[in-house]
């Protein structure tokens, strides 16, 4: 049951993966020559989230199939600091 669960997860996350990325490549497409630079920031805006939504699946999907090591007391600390700074 936890296989099938994960294996069904891991499909979800590479056709989110997919979704996105083609968002990216629509969105880059379509403001080639775009003229209107408060347009062409917007579409961009949204090609950079889908960017971030692709990263964060792809890690998803990884942590399904691949151990990662938690975090030392020390990258804790500097990792907290970056988010609060941000």
């Amino acid at each position: 049951m936890w296989s099938q669960m994960t294996e069904e997860l891991g499909r979800f996350l590479k056709g989110m993966v997919k979704a996105e990325e083609e968002i990216v490549s629509s969105v880059e497409s379509a403001v080639g020559d775009l003229k209107n630079f408060a347009v062409r920031s917007v579409l961009r805006g949204i090609s950079y989230d889908s960017l971030k939504h692709v990263e964060m699946y792809r890690s998803a999907g990884e942590l399904l199939s691949e151990p990662r090591p938690a975090l030392d007391e020390g990258q804790l600390d500097v990792q907290m600091a970056l988010v609060a700074r941000h």
